[in-house]
């Protein structure tokens, strides 16, 4: 399993990284996890083909997690032609949430025939989609105020990545990720207490509970950022490429 980092950064930009989206390949396929605005060029600078892409998993429905969808929908309706039909999974609201966006940004394409297909799958939590030898199991975490957000549990048969989306700690979430070769971790802010957050602290007072054999730090915010060398867990950045 092959895990390419496009985008580590959260919703601000800060220090410089793009917006949420992770690259999980094995074998002949190639997922995404969360969908960030500079998703599309990400990919195209790493040189992966956006044809590949057999699904997009969203975590939620937060703009700087999905916002890039619309230009994949460009790409595929007017310059690779897809042929093949995507996977948009994500919680429920997710058609709906993403077809508005497409709307609303390209707005002269909702009247124009699309020449590729989409199968939108709403899932809900303890649900596994499966997707040519990849199954990504999805637990529910607590981050928006009013819709479902989730982390998935992803294996290929050799190895399992897990990862948290946004969320602030929650009794269950050691279960959900227990036995994860990799956990990617939300880690917003570095000791702050911010709501619906995850904190680098929040992570080692609970380390012992998490029985994962490696955790990766992602979507830092500024006072993460700025105590990056007080931490004692590796953190994610932009281009960063893991062979797990």
């Amino acid at each position: 399993m092959q895990i390419i980092f496009l985008g580590t950064g959260d919703a601000f930009g800060s220090g410089g990284r793009n917006a949420p989206a992770i690259i999980v390949r094995s074998g002949d396929s190639m997922i995404l996890l969360d969908c960030g605005p500079c998703t599309l060029p990400g990919m195209k600078g790493a040189s992966l083909e956006p044809l590949k892409l057999k699904a997009i998993l969203l975590s939620h429905l937060h703009g700087d997690h999905f916002g890039g969808i619309p230009f994949f929908y460009l790409e595929y309706q007017f310059l690779s032609h897809r042929d093949d039909e995507l996977v948009m999974a994500g919680p429920p609201g997710t058609e709906q949430r993403v077809e508005d966006l497409y709307r609303v940004m390209f707005s002269e394409m909702k009247d124009v025939p699309r020449k590729f297909r989409v199968r939108y799958k709403e899932l809900q939590a303890g649900e596994a989609l499966e997707l040519d030898g990849i199954s990504a199991l999805a637990f529910q975490v607590v981050h928006p105020l009013r819709e479902t957000a989730f982390g998935y549990r992803i294996e290929d048969g050799e190895r399992v990545l897990c990862y948290t989306g946004d969320t602030q700690w929650f009794p269950g979430l050691a279960q959900a990720v227990k036995g994860a070769d990799l956990l990617i971790a939300e880690g917003f802010a570095f000791e702050k207490d911010i709501p619906r957050h995850m904190s680098y602290r929040d992570l080692v007072s609970h380390r012992e509970e998490l029985e994962v054999g490696h955790i990766l730090i992602t979507h830092m915010g500024p006072e993460a950022l700025n105590n990056v060398g007080r931490m004692g867990l590796e953190t994610a950045h932009d281009g960063m490429v893991i062979e797990l």
